[in-house]
């Protein structure tokens, strides 16, 4: 990104974004990198969530009427990994859950898919909060 500030000169008809899209896109063409930015896994967020709903013994329908969405098949798009739950959804699922948001989501840019120390992890998590909680 800095090289790309470093030639711009600001004299020109273009705005600053333009002329950085446009050099962005020839270094793309040219097969050069393009900067990336994080985003989340929506695959592996779903199999996340799934993970808990099933740990809770919850189905797509106890969800539902928990967030009170007008229809069951949006909790099944999330849990396919063609949607993704809005942030207050998301809020509403980790209290519902017992977790943090961030324990449901899967950045981009992490490299642990939800191996079994992921798993063994929250489960001992849970169990300490439940002991806490006696």
């Amino acid at each position: 990104m800095d090289r790309y500030l470093e030639e711009y000169d600001g004299g020109g008809k273009s705005t600053l974004a333009e002329t950085l899209v446009e050099k962005m896109d020839s270094d793309a063409q040219r097969g050069g990198s393009i900067m990336q930015y994080p985003t989340i896994d929506v695959k592996q967020t779903a199999r996340r969530i799934k993970f808990f709903m099933q740990y809770r013994h919850l189905n797509p329908l106890d969800i539902q009427k928990y967030l009170g969405l007008t229809c069951v098949q949006t909790v099944y798009r999330w849990l396919s990994g063609v949607n993704i739950p809005t942030v207050d959804n998301l809020y509403a699922l980790s209290c519902l859950f017992g977790i943090k948001v961030d324990d449901m989501l899967v950045g981009s840019r992490d490299t642990e898919l939800f191996s079994l120390s992921y798993k063994t992890y929250l489960r001992l998590r849970m169990y300490c909060e439940k002991l806490a909680n006696y």
